[in-house]
C-alpha cells in the first residue's frame, strides 16, 4: 500500500475512533470515582487506534477486525460509564452495528448507481478515498439519527438477556456471513441483476437487524418504566394509607380532648357547688 494511502487509513481509523467517542458519550453517563478520567479515556482509546491500525496494516480477516473492535468498543463502556451493565453493553454494540451498516451502503450501494464494483473499492486507489470518507460521513449521519434515543435504563429478565446476546451475536456472523456471499456471488457471477436483488435484500437486512435492537432497547425501556409506575403507585396507596390514619389519629385525639374538657367542667362545677 502506497504512503499516502496509508495515511489516510490512519485517518479514517482516527475519525472512526473519534465518532465512537461522541456516540457513546452521548448515550451513556459518565463515571469519574478516580483522578485523571479524561486521561485514562484517551489513553485506552490511543491503545484501541493503535490496535486498529495493526491489524489493518497485517491485512487481518475482516471478521477478525470488527469482532476485536466490537469487544474494545464494549470494554470501553463497561470500564468508564455508570450505567446498568446491559445498557453499556447494547450501546457499545450498537456502535459496532451502525459501522457494519455504513461498510455495507459504502461497498455495495455503488454498484446500483455507477459501474464502480466492490473489488475495486476493497483493492485501494483512487476510488478509496471517496469511498472511505462517505464511510465516515454515513456513520457520522446514523449516529445523529440515534440523537433523539436517550440513555434511560432497561430491564430483561435472565432468560430475555441471555436471548438478546445470542440475538447480537448471531446478528453479527450473518451479516459478515451475508457481505461474504455478495462479495462472492460478484466474483463468481456475471448476472448484475443478481448481484443488485443480492444487495438489496441484504441491505433489508441489516435495516432490519437495526430496527430489532431498537425495538428490543424500547421494550427493555417501557418495562423499566411499567417498573417505575408500579413503585410510585405502591407508594402513593402507602402515603395515603399514612395519610388516613393521620386522620384518625387527629380524630382521637379531637375527641379526647373533648371528654377531657367536657370532665374538667364537670369537675369544675363540682369543686363550685361543694364551696357554695
Amino acid at each position: 500500500m502506497n504512503f499516502h494511502l496509508t495515511l489516510w487509513e490512519y485517518f479514517i481509523n482516527l475519525m472512526e475512533i473519534s465518532l465512537f467517542y461522541l456516540f457513546i458519550n452521548q448515550k451513556l453517563t459518565s463515571d469519574s470515582p478516580f483522578p485523571h478520567y479524561q486521561l485514562l479515556q484517551f489513553s485506552f482509546l490511543s491503545i484501541r487506534f493503535l490496535i486498529q491500525c495493526m491489524m489493518n496494516s497485517f491485512s487481518l480477516p475482516i471478521f477478525i477486525t470488527l469482532s476485536v473492535s466490537c469487544f474494545l468498543e464494549i470494554l470501553f463502556a463497561l470500564l468508564f460509564f455508570e450505567n446498568p451493565t446491559l445498557v453499556k453493553f447494547f450501546w457499545g454494540f450498537m456502535y459496532t452495528v451502525i459501522c457494519m451498516l455504513a461498510d455495507y451502503l459504502t461497498l455495495f450501494i455503488p454498484q446500483i448507481f455507477s459501474n464502480i464494483s466492490s473489488l475495486e473499492i476493497l483493492m485501494g486507489g483512487n476510488f478509496r478515498l471517496p469511498f472511505s470518507m462517505l464511510y465516515i460521513s454515513l456513520i457520522a449521519m446514523i449516529i445523529f439519527l440515534f440523537y433523539h434515543f436517550n440513555h434511560k435504563n432497561i430491564i430483561l429478565t435472565p432468560v430475555e438477556k441471555f436471548n438478546y446476546l445470542i440475538l447480537t451475536t448471531g446478528g453479527i456472523f450473518i451479516g459478515y456471513f451475508i457481505m461474504l456471499l455478495t462479495l462472492k456471488a460478484e466474483l463468481t457471477h456475471s448476472d448484475t441483476n443478481l448481484v443488485s436483488g443480492m444487495i438489496i435484500v441484504n441491505l433489508f437486512y441489516f435495516v432490519l437487524f437495526l430496527s430489532l435492537l431498537l425495538y428490543i432497547y424500547q421494550l427493555g425501556k417501557s418495562k423499566e418504566e411499567v417498573l417505575k409506575l408500579q413503585l410510585e403507585r405502591e407508594l402513593h396507596k402507602l402515603e395515603e394509607l399514612e395519610f388516613q390514619n393521620l386522620i384518625q389519629i387527629t380524630e382521637n385525639l379531637r375527641e379526647i380532648k373533648h371528654d377531657m374538657n367536657l370532665h374538667l367542667n364537670i369537675i369544675h362545677s363540682l369543686i363550685l357547688t361543694e364551696k357554695t
